[in-house]
């Protein structure tokens, strides 16, 4: 279906309806599986031609392609990809007066593809200097200590828990779209692309709302804010004081973690079987070992250093966050 045309210089809300929250989130969702549908039979080309090892080295980049090329086909070209056709929706500027321009849509599939990569790949390298920043906190800490070091603490290991995950800050966004059903895809917000009908929406076609998911979410925030911020408390500072001076196993805890664990020594973890105390990544016998969600056996380091570029599991590709990882001792 060819696009809306002008309607000369009235704008294109006189003749057509924004689109509500619900059409953008199937569109979304139409989109995301046509895009995932293509990157696994991108993956299975790569595969065939340079084999697994290869793909799971440039599994990032082989998805950032397919992302690329849908939309390049799609909105780069000046068509509706096949989420926005399934609901019968347009692109238009915020204003809702013109169709969006092609320096828009350029800036749009840069910045929803090419932005993130490179954003996960420095990840890494800034959780290690925002980690160090926060150990050199807590070495040189005064016994008492001020307000100002109390929130730089806070915000440095809140600043970490960001780089690890950007669900805050995707929370946020979700709640603002749920009251506006505006911008679903943060990228259009940045943008100012906004979805219409072709045409105005009779009465008994109103669709329903999200306010109550907003609201919902909104106290969500609140509340993880509420406790974060009780960190900076003196009280708060005092307890956690008392509670570190009352334990008396954390000094036998810190002279565990110095001793490693190496796979290679039959009586260490005896419960592993032979065939599996090799790392799948490195391929030697493991050390520190660490297990996924899923269950899989990995050296703490190569497992870390996987899930910092890519939170799945390089075997069964189940997500795994760094966080979930755990230590065997």
């Amino acid at each position: 279906m060819a696009a809306p045309e002008s309607v000369g210089k009235r704008s294109a809300m006189d003749v057509f309806s924004f689109a509500s929250a619900a059409d953008i989130i199937r569109s979304s969702q139409k989109d995301d599986y046509v895009a995932s549908v293509l990157n696994d039979k991108l993956s299975a080309a790569v595969r065939q031609v340079y084999g697994t090892r290869m793909l799971h080295r440039f599994s990032t980049e082989v998805s950032l392609l397919a992302g690329m090329m849908y939309l390049s086909l799609t909105t780069l070209a000046g068509s509706r990809t096949l989420g926005e056709e399934y609901c019968d929706i347009f692109l238009v500027n915020k204003d809702g007066d013109s169709l969006v321009g092609f320096q828009k849509r350029f800036g749009y599939v840069l910045s929803s593809t090419l932005v993130p990569y490179i954003v996960q790949k420095s990840l890494p390298g800034l959780r290690r200097r925002l980690r160090q920043q926060i150990d050199k906190l807590h070495d040189g800490k005064e016994q008492q200590e001020n307000l100002r070091s109390r929130i730089r603490r806070v915000l440095l290991r809140n600043l970490v828990n960001l780089t690890t995950s950007a669900d805050s800050v995707k929370a946020v966004h979700l709640a603002v779209f749920y009251f506006y059903g505006s911008y679903y895809d943060f990228a259009k917000r940045v943008w100012g692309m906004r979805y219409i009908f072709p045409r105005q929406l009779l009465e008994h076609e109103q669709r329903p709302s999200y306010e109550i998911l907003g609201l919902l979410l909104s106290f969500q925030l609140i509340v993880r804010t509420v406790r974060e911020l009780r960190l900076v408390l003196p009280e708060q500072i005092e307890q956690e004081k008392a509670a570190a001076a009352a334990t008396t196993t954390t000094a036998v805890v810190v002279e565990q973690k110095q001793v490693p664990v190496d796979l290679s020594d039959p009586d260490m973890l005896a419960f592993i079987p032979e065939s599996s105390r090799r790392c799948p990544l490195c391929l030697s016998y493991m050390t520190d070992v660490a297990a996924t969600p899923c269950g899989h056996l990995f050296c703490w380091s190569c497992i870390c250093e996987w899930c910092g570029e890519k939170p799945e599991c390089p075997l069964c590709r189940q997500p795994a966050k760094e966080q979930n990882i755990l230590l065997l001792r």
